[in-house]
């Protein structure tokens, strides 16, 4: 399930996502691999290239991912300028 960039054409899939998500300021979803950023719609982004992508992500405020991909994406994202919050959908609790 590893991703290779193929000719060092693109750090990323879901560029548009991702520009939309930059000049609307709403969250983006990053998927874990290619097929699962299929599975959902082409919604958001896959990360192909961790050394180059997080750069690209400067300006998104939000990055909604899944909790095995949050601790790679914080740590890629740690240079981004402001640095965006990494939050996995329904990880919130309610109190009692």
């Amino acid at each position: 399930r590893r991703m290779f960039p193929r000719l060092g054409v693109a750090s990323l899939i879901g560029a548009d996502e991702l520009e939309a998500a930059q000049q609307t300021g709403d969250p983006l979803l990053v998927f874990d691999n290619a097929i699962r950023w299929l599975r959902g719609c082409m919604r958001g982004v896959s990360i192909i290239d961790w050394e180059e992508a997080p750069g690209e992500m400067e300006g998104v405020a939000v990055l909604l991912c899944s909790s095995g991909l949050a601790p790679r994406l914080h740590a890629a994202t740690s240079r981004c300028w402001p640095r965006p919050t990494i939050a996995i959908p329904g990880a919130h609790r309610h109190a009692a």
